[in-house]
């Protein structure tokens, strides 16, 4: 959906033809510390030669765009303050994420720095999910809808993702049936996410929703903010625990993304990934350092 991976992957299908019946090429997963991590081209068909020749200017074209790949990444505080200013104009959600707490890579999906940004900021008409805090969960189902109540968000892993956020809480929506997804990464599936709440959080001038689940998910369809009574379309920031597959669903809707760098336990600068299985020669990153020397 991006540059330069939009053209690269819109190449596939002309390097298919007499004697080759499939290209294609992964980009890999970083967090994987194996000795075959990195982009991979793959291709085959009947005729060897011509299999080599399509892998080989796949290859080719992939390695000419190294310099077109870079790290998007935003310290939380300032994206929250570029979101803000944007969402003043836009007549669409920006959308936030917060990459290095991403449940689909590992992440627990409670690292607080992005929500404590947008406390600090003073964001309105904003939304975070998924935010794993089964005690807060059920904390809010044991008082009710419409309480006010105290929570401690976060902080199980303050280490990693930074310290528990104590807050006073409003409890807007609950949850606990099975949600069903309808966009394009996980639609027609159903995810289990146990009891959940949807909690206004206010803070100074900010005013934020926050919707808490017992079971981690990374947020990569809007589903996850209408199961608990939001509408994606019309708040003025998301905020979604997910590093990549969210793209799918909420880039259409969105203003533009934004990606935070906030703590968490998937570090997206590759050079910060404490690397021990790596082939040598591996760059981290695009014309990153090597691995190994």
């Amino acid at each position: 959906m991006r540059e330069p991976g939009r053209r690269l992957y819109a190449m596939l299908p002309g390097l298919e033809g007499p004697g080759v019946d499939s290209v294609d090429f992964a980009m890999g997963f970083p967090p994987a510390d194996v000795p075959d991590n990195g982009a991979t081209v793959y291709a085959y068909g009947e005729d060897q030669a011509a299999v080599d020749a399509a892998a080989d200017t796949m290859l080719r074209a992939l390695e000419d765009a190294e310099d077109e790949f870079h790290n998007p990444l935003v310290p939380a505080p300032e994206a929250v303050r570029q979101a803000i200013a944007l969402a003043a104009d836009a007549t669409r959600p920006v959308v936030i994420a917060d990459p290095q707490d991403n449940p689909g890579a590992g992440g627990p999906g409670d690292s607080t720095g992005l929500l404590r940004a947008l406390l600090d900021e003073g964001a309105q008409g904003a939304a975070l999910a998924f935010f794993w805090d089964p005690d807060t969960a059920d904390q809010a189902h044991e008082v009710g809808l419409g309480a006010e109540i105290e929570v401690s968000l976060g902080g199980r892993f303050a280490e990693i993702g930074g310290p528990a956020i104590e807050i006073r809480v409003v409890v807007e929506r609950l949850g606990d049936a099975a949600t069903r997804f309808t966009g394009p990464t996980f639609g027609g599936s159903t995810g289990q996410l146990g009891r959940m709440a949807c909690l206004k959080l206010v803070h100074d001038r900010a005013e934020v929703r926050v919707i808490v689940a017992s079971n981690r998910a990374q947020n990569a369809d809007l589903e996850s903010f209408r199961a608990l009574g939001i509408e994606p379309t019309t708040q003025k920031i998301l905020g979604v625990k997910s590093a990549v597959h969210f793209l799918a669903a909420y880039e259409p809707i969105a203003e533009t993304v934004i990606f935070a760098e906030a703590p968490g336990a998937n570090p997206c600068q590759m050079d910060k990934l404490p690397f021990t299985r790596l082939r040598k020669g591996v760059r981290l990153g695009p014309n990153g350092p090597v691995f190994g020397s």
